[in-house]
């Protein structure tokens, strides 16, 4: 059994991939495969044309594409290639050369393109495959085995045969096979593969006057290929947004008819031509750096349109923007919105990406006259660093201005830049002459104090002004920037963008709530929830330096810490126990002045029939946190209620229950939904042996109630 392994392992992997290209679980790329095998030599050949790529791709040390779609891309050919050419050890030579040439070109593609590799390298080693199939003079394969035809109506019969011809089998079974778990897994997903058929095969009708085109099917797998792929994972989920799917499905048309025409002499089919070029077409013409007008068209990666939607209101209510640079308020206490992004003064074109703050008391910016610098209530205020990292610019020997005045020639004035691990730097400007305290190169950490509010460079009066560029050079292109942990008007926001007239206040944050809340990586938590069953909940890095909540069977959620907040995101896998955990702990900010805030978790955390009305959907819960001091039991109490509301009406509610203290952290957590209840309380708490770092784990007895 030891000896299977490593096949068994590596057979797993060659089968989720299947589901990569349209980011489909295990259970629809098992069904994928499935699908294939409709055609049973075709099927086996793809298997094993993904198997040998896998092979040589770890042979030769490389990492392949995210998710495994090089491998996908493998399959592909071997099913395609194995459907017209009967088997041989010619056949199997060629797909065996096919296998190292997709891991080539998917590297090759990886590297160096800017758009998404999707079905590129099957398209370009598929062609290659034939011709060399047809060079070498292969005997064709025989009629495929199933029917094209069950005497259903003829236009019923080329959707499904299309939705076949996506996974390169086009027969009605095989298109069952496939359509069958899209819907389970993914009902936007199956809507906009119906959407995209009817568009193609409506321009198809105007294009040639009539529906019987050799082509017709293959121009409705490209179509519903291009809709799932533009419309339902690469862009945000929204029924304003519906003509994005219908426009690169109806592209997708007569780039077929091209292609096929172009391509006949050479004996080569489309494929997949079509559908790439419309993908591409749409993310080059449409991406933001194109036109603001597009910036929040785009996920930052893909993924279900369900599971998209529920990320999205989660931003939403979290105010936070993708693509968006993290920055703390520069200052301590609280400060207004002079000129917000895009600004009707300065803040336009490229430095539209900027935010002015100056103080106001009783709605005014000084006292007396307002003709002095020190009638500024603004005036010598501390200005705070935004970001960690090192100081690559400053200047402070420019003169403080009279009010009203502005000096052109040196627009920043004095002012400090700071460059981030990330590459990024951050500009805080208009400063006051000598009062930068940190020199050149030097490391600072977030709100340490860095200089003092002055009226130096173009300010007609004191201000402070702050962004985000992309480069060093003073002055540069800004890009987008958010403020996180900021009180807006008494409302705690963990990720804002500011407007005009808000006044923001700097969060003091409360060294025992971050105590409690503290997760490090490496920090187990044993839980015994009320039937009795134990679980463990592990903090801890991925690759990529994101941090996570694992427990049972890989089941994980995001973790966000900050001096400010704890925050979780992006449920994966299946565990009630931490399904319960993320409702009850969703957004924690770590400040004892707030006692209530908002947040929007995915309805698809509730257990039952709300839970599975939730993932269908991708709703998301209104929910309202509260929390309390318990003085006797001296812990925190924070109470969630949590409304799935659809169509104006509430369907269901929760209320979740959170207990910590600052000796032993979480406590316990419980959740009342309709007649379900669940509970889970911790009794021990571990740390993690590491090189240098011993192990410890310390059992608690203390009750959740």
């Amino acid at each position: 059994m030891t000896s299977l392994a490593p096949l068994r392992a590596l057979v797993i992997t060659v089968g989720d991939a299947y589901g990569a290209l349209l980011a489909l679980p295990r259970p629809a790329a098992v069904a994928l495969v499935a699908a294939t095998l409709t055609h049973p030599v075709a099927g086996i050949a793809g298997f094993g044309t993904a198997l040998t790529a896998l092979v040589l791709r770890r042979w030769a040390g490389l990492s392949g594409l995210p998710g495994n779609l090089d491998l996908t891309n493998a399959a592909m050919v071997g099913v395609l290639t194995a459907s017209l050419y009967a088997p041989s050890l010619a056949l199997a030579v060629i797909l065996a050369c096919a296998a190292g040439a997709v891991v080539a070109v998917a590297e090759l593609a990886r590297t160096g393109l800017k758009v998404p590799v999707l079905g590129l390298p099957a398209l370009v080693v598929s062609w290659g495959s034939l011709a060399i199939a047809w060079t070498c003079g292969l005997a064709p394969a025989a009629a495929p085995p199933l029917p094209w035809s069950i005497g259903a109506p003829e236009a019923l019969e080329v959707l499904v045969a299309s939705a076949g011809a996506t996974v390169g089998t086009p027969n009605l079974v095989a298109g069952l096979v496939v359509l069958g778990p899209i819907l389970a897994t993914s009902p936007r997903l199956f809507a906009l593969a119906l959407g995209g058929w009817v568009v193609a095969e409506a321009l198809l009708a105007v294009l040639t006057g009539t529906l019987a085109s050799p082509i017709r099917v293959a121009v409705g797998a490209n179509a519903m290929l291009a809709a799932m792929i533009v419309g339902g994972l690469y862009s945000l989920p929204s029924l304003r947004r519906v003509w994005l799917p219908a426009l690169v499905s109806a592209a997708t048309v007569p780039v077929a008819l091209a292609a096929a025409s172009l391509l006949a002499p050479l004996l080569l089919p489309p494929l997949g031509l079509p559908c790439l070029a419309a993908c591409w077409s749409a993310v080059c013409l449409l991406r933001p750096e194109r036109s603001s007008r597009f910036q929040r068209l785009w996920q930052a990666s893909p993924a279900l349109p369900e599971r998209a939607a529920a990320a999205s209101a989660l931003a939403t209510a979290r105010a936070f923007a993708p693509g968006s640079v993290a920055l703390a308020l520069p200052y301590n206490g609280a400060m207004t919105v002079y000129q917000a992004i895009d600004g009707a003064h300065t803040h336009q074109g490229p430095w539209r990406y900027a935010v002015d703050f100056h103080d106001l008391v009783d709605g005014v910016a000084y006292r007396g006259a307002g003709r002095v610098l020190s009638d500024y209530h603004c005036y010598g205020r501390l200005v705070t660093a935004p970001v960690s990292g090192w100081v690559v610019g400053a200047r402070h020997d420019l003169p403080d201005l009279a009010p009203g005045q502005a000096d052109t020639l040196h627009v920043w004035g004095n002012h400090v830049m700071i460059a981030t691990a990330d590459g990024v730097h951050v500009l805080v400007a208009h400063l006051q002459t000598g009062s930068i305290l940190v020199p050149i190169g030097a490391w600072v950490a977030v709100g340490q104090p860095i200089a003092r509010i002055g009226n130096s460079g173009r300010s007609p009066q004191p201000h402070l002004h702050l962004h985000v560029q992309a480069g060093p050079t003073l002055g540069a292109a800004t890009v987008p920037f958010h403020l996180t942990g900021a009180l807006r008007d008494g409302e705690w926001r963990l990720d804002h963008q500011p407007a005009v007239g808000e006044c923001l206040a700097a969060p003091v944050p409360s060294p025992s709530l971050a105590q409690a809340l503290a997760l490090p990586v490496g920090r187990t938590l044993d839980l015994r929830d009320g039937r009795g069953a134990s679980h463990s909940l592990t903090s801890q890095l991925d690759l990529t330096g994101g941090a996570s909540l694992t427990m049972d069977a890989g089941a994980s959620v995001g973790l966000y810490q900050s001096a400010v907040a704890l925050a979780l995101f992006n449920r994966q896998g299946t565990s009630p126990v931490l399904d319960m955990v993320t409702l009850a702990l969703g957004l924690v900010p770590t400040v004892e002045e707030v006692v209530t805030w908002r947040d929007a978790p995915a309805a698809a955390l509730l257990p039952g029939w709300a839970g599975v009305v939730g993932r269908l959907t991708g709703a998301a819960l209104t929910t309202t946190y509260h929390r309390r001091w318990d003085a006797a039991a001296r812990r925190w109490r924070q109470t969630g209620v949590h409304r799935l509301i659809l169509l104006g009406r509430t369907l269901a509610s929760a209320q979740t229950v959170a207990v910590y203290d600052d000796a032993d952290g979480l406590i316990g957590v419980s959740l009342a939904c309709g007649t379900t209840r669940q509970t889970a309380h911790v009794t021990a708490i571990a740390g993690r042996a590491d090189q240098g770092i011993p192990g410890w784990r310390a059992d608690l007895c203390r009750s959740s109630a």
